[in-house]
């Protein structure tokens, strides 16, 4: 623990959020103003419970394609999905 804890990075001031390929997996950082957007479709697991899994998974998509198209909108970039969640960026 104490090795990753002590680990110097090599970190770049950024004005632009960077692509995934783009940033050092090991001791690699970017330093940017940014704030993070995590949003989930809520009783999405409930929604799976009681509806065909077909409807469920449009529904889903259906949200997540909603989310992606906000975000963008408002100058965000998408990092990630995580089942019925999202995470965005905006800088």
């Amino acid at each position: 623990m104490g090795a990753i804890v002590d680990m110097d990075w090599q970190q770049v001031n950024g004005k632009n959020v960077p692509k995934p390929d783009q940033i050092a997996l090991l001791k690699g950082a970017v330093n940017l103003d940014a704030v993070y957007l995590y949003a989930d479709l809520a009783n999405s697991s409930k929604l799976a419970q009681l509806c065909q899994r077909t409807t469920a998974a449009k529904v889903i998509c259906a949200y997540l394609d909603a989310m992606t198209r906000i975000i963008r909108h408002h100058g965000g970039h998408i990092r990630g999905f995580d089942g019925d969640r999202v995470l965005g960026i905006f800088h």
